[in-house]
């Protein structure tokens, strides 16, 4: 059996019971196989440690601080940093949920003219400190995954909803219907 050296622990082990296999596809479309260099048992060890600033027992990053000490003093206090800092958060959002990038998004975006598909709104509300407007929602079917367009989260809550019984929506209607008939008297 071939032997292959661990990146971090420099030991000689048996390639198949030690190591991962990864897969990955190249800009081709070419699936490509390869073994991990890092050993399974190196792997399973967590760099863990207590936080230099905030002193909890955090999983620790480069320097000994974690995660969120790093961003509160590297990232957040510094304007250009937390704004590349939120767009590679919303790159990676859309990619990974929608299957969408930044770049589909913003010509979807731009195809609606930059309203809700549904109710027209330009408005979606604020973020939690009322700084900024909040982007329109991608809706996508949940059964097919495919991108339908962008909705406010009014009515993407109520696409949701609705989506999910096709009794729940002829009853809705029904129920708005005999209201509206009452009120005309």
């Amino acid at each position: 059996m071939p032997l292959k050296s661990c990146s971090k622990c420099h030991r000689k082990l048996e390639l198949e019971t030690n190591f991962r296999r990864s897969a990955w596809t190249n800009a081709a479309g070419e699936k490509k196989t390869y073994w991990t260099r890092v050993c399974n048992s190196c792997r399973s060890k967590k760099r863990r440690g207590k936080c230099d600033l905030c002193k909890r027992d955090n999983q620790t990053i480069s320097k000994g601080i974690c995660s969120n000490c790093y961003f509160q003093t590297a990232i957040a206090p510094n304007p250009e940093r937390l704004r590349a800092f939120q767009i590679k958060s919303r790159e990676r959002h859309l990619l990974r949920k929608y299957k969408m990038t930044l770049a589909e998004y913003d010509a979807l975006l731009a195809k609606q003219d930059g309203k809700c598909a549904i109710c027209g709104a330009t408005n979606n509300g604020k973020t939690r400190d009322g700084k900024s407007d909040l982007p329109l929602m991608v809706d996508h079917d949940h059964a097919t995954g495919k991108n339908r367009g962008l909705l406010c989260a009014a009515c993407n809550f109520l696409v949701g909803l609705l989506e999910a019984s096709q009794v729940r929506y002829e009853s809705a209607k029904a129920y708005l219907e005999k209201y509206r008939d009452s009120e005309a008297m």
